[in-house]
């Protein structure tokens, strides 16, 4: 069994075993091992389709699940009379603010020709007619 521990005194962790010889890369292993232990959150920028009123939703959350099912029962405002409303696309970022600057993108006009070439095939599925 393999014991991994963060340091930042690179000698006394090679007298440990815990290193190899090079302590520079060894402390920087070990801490891409504490990374890799620690809970992961990420956060999603996700598109909906409302059969209400055949129009889409660009949003952000780091619970995907829990803001879908927000949006399902009826507790965002923006999206409580446009129901029913299904999940039709979406990205994960490990970086909050790399995930609000793509929703940011994807509500503009670039980002909204972006989205019509990725989901041609499904918007013609559903006959929904993108402004281009």
């Amino acid at each position: 069994m393999v014991e991994w521990t963060i340091t930042a005194d690179c000698k006394s962790a090679a007298r440990k075993g815990y290193v190899g010889s090079n302590p520079a890369l060894g402390t920087a292993f070990n801490a891409v091992i504490s990374v890799y232990n620690a809970p992961l959150v990420m956060y999603y920028v996700y598109l909906l389709y409302s059969e209400k009123d055949k129009h889409l939703y660009i949003g952000s959350t780091p619970d995907l699940r829990k803001r879908i099912l927000k949006h399902k029962t009826g507790r965002v405002r923006s999206t409580k009379n446009r129901r029913p409303l299904n999940l039709i696309y979406y990205e994960a970022y490990i970086l909050r603010l790399d995930a609000l600057r793509r929703e940011k993108y994807l509500k503009s006009g670039g980002g909204r020709k972006e989205l019509a070439k990725q989901l041609d095939s499904y918007f013609v599925k559903i006959e929904y007619e993108f402004s281009r």
